[in-house]
């Protein structure tokens, strides 16, 4: 009952964070760059820092957001298509800057987990991204709640053609420092994927493989096993 005392604390601020913008007159809202997305994705299981939370089931994840200048607030949910409940809401609040070619957002998020017996948790963020070749970007979650400990990706990302194709491959590399009392890398991401714009939408099907290995606490029963993760997401913006 806390627990859902502090999500519906968390989200009437962002609603009051958002009341100005309802209300605001024309000529204000015309000055401001504002927009909606929302996107849902269809994932063969939920793969969180490779290790898996879905005890390799299917899942849909779907989520919202709106960008009001540089602010934004989103919403994400994880739908269990095996158990036929949600198990998992998270709220985020960043703040974005372009300096140049670096980006950077620093942020809130909030984690809740209906229909598991695990406790809500908070988290400060950071994420950075370069725009050079092979797009650098580093993200960076604190958590001072239940997690007590930090979680970081490194990630790099490349754009090529195939045919008439625009496919994009990356990879991401996952560290852990006492997280939840884990510290090591739980597994590196390589992954491909193809977006293609249908109408207002754009479809997105994407491919990773996840190769782990045994370092730090990532051993004997907290070994994260090396698997597959295909995913499928529709989104649109506003």
């Amino acid at each position: 009952m806390n627990a859902q005392r502090e999500l519906l604390r968390h989200l009437t601020l962002l609603v009051l964070l958002l009341i100005p913008i309802t209300f605001a007159s024309a000529e204000e809202a015309s000055n401001w760059e504002h927009s909606f997305d929302s996107d849902a994705s269809f994932a063969s299981k939920y793969l969180f820092l490779g290790q898996d939370l879905s005890e390799g089931k299917p899942v849909i994840q779907p989520e919202a957001g709106v960008t009001v200048n540089n602010f934004m607030a989103l919403v994400w949910l994880n739908y269990d298509v095996d158990t036929e409940v949600t198990n998992e809401v998270d709220v985020y609040l960043q703040y974005g800057w372009e300096l140049d070619k670096l980006s950077l957002s620093p942020g809130y998020a909030y984690y809740e987990y209906p229909n598991r017996d695990w406790d809500s948790s908070q988290e400060i963020l950071l994420d950075a991204s370069l725009d050079v070749p092979g797009a650098p970007s580093l993200s960076y979650h604190y958590d001072f709640d239940a997690g007590d400990g930090s979680y970081t990706t490194l990630g790099f990302g490349h754009e090529l053609q195939i045919g008439s194709a625009p496919v994009s491959v990356g990879t991401n590399l996952f560290y852990l420092k006492n997280y939840y009392d884990a510290t090591g890398f739980s597994a590196m991401e390589l992954n491909t994927s193809y977006g293609h714009p249908i109408g207002a939408s754009t479809i997105t099907g994407s491919l990773s493989y996840f190769p782990t290995w045994k370092n730090g606490d990532f051993r004997d029963d907290l070994a994260v096993e090396s698997t597959w993760l295909f995913s499928i997401n529709i989104a649109q913006s506003y």
